[in-house]
């Protein structure tokens, strides 16, 4: 389930998987090797961490986090608070620091939200899966 993330929401990375097992369920069409019943992303290795972490495509640095589709759709990118969205599922929701007072996690978001922007050209034409590799 989506929530928005306000001042008061926690979140942490467990390094559970869970994200890198779920990501591909629904990309059919992706750049990235998923197996096809579970939707586990094959650079996922038995520790749960990315065996190509340097160079993870743009959905696998957002999630959990992700901008409303309303706004995606428009090629609006705001990762602000009541914007930003968060996928309440992720065990590590609730967990850890404020999102908006941890600046690695911010400045990592803001790399984010600009390559988004520099792909809203693909969100013009309609090619949405494709701005997240």
């Amino acid at each position: 389930m989506e929530v928005l993330v306000n001042h008061d929401t926690r979140w942490k990375c467990l390094h559970c998987g869970k994200c890198c097992r779920e990501i591909g369920l629904g990309l059919e069409n992706s750049k990235l090797n998923f197996d096809k019943k579970s939707g586990a992303c094959s650079k996922l290795e038995n520790d749960n961490l990315c065996d190509d972490y340097p160079n993870r495509p743009v959905i696998c640095m957002m999630y959990p986090f992700h901008p409303s589709r309303e706004d995606f759709v428009l090629g609006r990118i705001d990762f602000s608070a009541g914007k930003l969205l968060i996928d309440s599922a992720c065990p590590g929701f609730g967990q850890g620091s404020n999102v908006f007072e941890n600046a690695p996690l911010m400045k990592e978001l803001e790399k984010v939200a600009s390559i988004l922007k520099r792909k809203t050209g693909l969100i013009k034409q309609g090619r949405i899966v494709d701005t997240f590799f």
